[in-house]
């Protein structure tokens, strides 16, 4: 990957920096894709090649943008230490790994009043849907924006992924995506989550589900090593 740093400017301008950047490693690529001979490219375009090694067409269709995570990371952290000891204790109650309990920097950022525009809420971004399943989800009372009821909630619903689904990749996948969709998959190509990833074809099951569990582990590393970034 390319790093590239972003002055303060406004979002808009942001947005049109980051497609000026896209367009130009796209077009890097499809010239590597075109070209004969690696030794005839310029010397940014041989860095390219040397980076992406292969399938340089489908690496042009592939491009994406990621903004820094460090300081929403960092405040994520700083939000967790006001409930990780309480959450560790529920998750340790019910039985299940503690590396769970970092799902709060995938979903959240540790943010009690976090809304998503799908309409989940809460530290653990519940839909109002699955929340009622364990949850009080009214327009009087939402235990969705409760910390410790919607960790046991989390719990419950992470708990059940696993009965059914016996793998944590897959139980932390359906967190996102829906045990049944999950079930779906497992049952069509196993339990290993990469096959899956590859292979399973769903209308919902997009960018963010497939990324889902990678999602996890690199914040479960953050988390674990926060000292060193």
């Amino acid at each position: 990957y390319f790093k590239n740093v972003l002055k303060k400017i406004s979002r808009r301008a942001r947005e049109r920096k980051l497609e000026r950047i896209k367009h130009k490693y796209r077009k890097i690529l499809l010239q590597i894709a075109r070209s004969k001979n690696p030794a005839t490219l310029n010397s940014n375009a041989k860095r390219v090649y040397k980076l992406v090694k292969s399938d340089f067409k489908k690496a042009a269709r592939r491009i994406r943008v990621q903004i820094g995570q460090k300081d929403r990371f960092r405040k994520g952290l700083e939000r967790s230490g006001k409930y990780k000891d309480q959450i560790e204790q529920i998750f340790s109650d019910a039985k299940l790994p503690l590396e769970l309990v970092v799902l709060p920097h995938v979903e959240s950022s540790f943010q009690i009043n976090a809304y998503s525009s799908a309409g989940a809420a809460g530290l653990w971004q519940f839909t109002r849907g699955t929340g009622r399943l364990f949850m009080k989800v009214g327009y009087d009372v939402d235990e969705r924006r409760d910390p410790i009821l919607s960790t046991i909630a989390a719990a419950k619903l992470l708990k059940s992924n696993y009965k059914v689904l016996q793998s944590w990749p897959l139980s932390i996948t359906a967190y996102n995506h829906g045990t049944q969709g999950m079930r779906r998959a497992k049952n069509k190509y196993g339990e290993n989550i990469v096959d899956i990833i590859n292979r399973y074809r769903s209308r919902t099951f997009g960018f963010a589900s497939k990324n889902f569990y990678a999602e996890f582990l690199a914040a479960l590393h953050v988390d674990q090593n926060k000292e060193k970034y």
